[in-house]
C-alpha cells in the first residue's frame, strides 16, 4: 500500500488525492513514459543512457576552494565524456574543456609570477579576460547541450524545460549551477546516475 508523500497517511489503491491532508497524490513513473507504461512519442530511445557523476554542490564549492579554483575548469575535464554523450554528432568537446583548463592553469600561473616580475603582470590582464571569455563560452555551450538533450529524450516532459533555466546563473555559477540542473534531470531519469 502507498503513503502520501506528504502527511505519510496510507492510500488506498488508486487514490488521486489523500483523504487525510488533501494533497494531490503523483503516481511515481519514468518521466518517458505515458499512462499505459508505454514510451511516449518522440523519446529518443538511441539518445538515452547518457550517464553523469551525481555531486554535491557544497563539495564542490569545498575542491573549489581546496584547489584555487583550478577544480572549476577540472569539473568539465572529469565529465567530458558525458557532455560529448549527449550530443555525438557534435565534434571537438572535448577539446573546448581541455581548453579551458589549459588557459585557468596559464591564468594562475601568470598570477603567481606576477608578483616577482612587472611583464607577467601586464600580461595577467589579457589573459584574465581570454580565460572570463572561455569559461562564459563553456558554460554557454554545456548548457545548451543539456537543454537540447532534454527537449529530444523527453519532448513531453515538463521537467526538460526546467534544464538550467536562467542564463545569468549559468555564466555566473557554471559548474556549479550545471550540477544542480544534472542532479534534478538524474532524479527526473533524463540521465542516469554513474557511480
Amino acid at each position: 500500500m502507498a503513503n502520501c508523500a506528504k502527511c505519510g497517511a496510507a492510500l488506498p489503491p488508486g487514490a488521486k488525492i489523500c483523504d487525510y491532508c488533501g494533497s494531490v497524490v503523483e503516481v511515481p513513473r519514468s518521466p518517458f513514459s505515458g499512462p499505459g507504461g508505454e514510451f511516449q512519442r518522440g523519446f529518443d530511445s538511441s539518445a538515452g543512457g547518457v550517464r553523469f557523476k551525481r555531486t554535491s554542490v557544497g563539495m564542490m564549492v569545498i575542491c573549489c576552494l581546496c584547489t584555487l579554483g583550478l577544480y572549476y575548469s577540472i569539473w568539465y575535464v572529469l565529465r567530458r565524456e558525458s557532455f560529448k554523450a549527449l550530443d555525438p554528432g557534435r565534434k571537438k568537446t572535448g577539446g573546448k574543456l581541455w581548453g579551458l583548463l589549459v588557459v585557468h592553469i596559464l591564468y594562475l600561473l601568470v598570477t603567481m609570477g606576477a608578483r616577482n616580475d612587472p611583464e607577467l603582470a601586464e600580461a595577467r590582464e589579457p589573459i584574465f579576460l581570454c580565460f572570463t571569455a572561455f569559461v562564459v563560452y563553456v558554460a554557454w555551450t554545456m548548457r545548451e547541450l543539456l537543454r537540447s538533450y532534454a527537449a529530444r529524450v523527453a519532448p513531453q516532459n515538463a521537467l526538460g524545460a526546467l534544464v538550467a533555466p536562467s542564463a545569468l546563473w549559468t555564466v555566473l555559477f557554471g559548474p556549479f549551477y550545471l550540477q544542480s540542473s544534472i542532479n534534478r534531470m538524474i532524479d527526473a531519469r533524463l540521465l542516469e546516475a554513474r557511480l
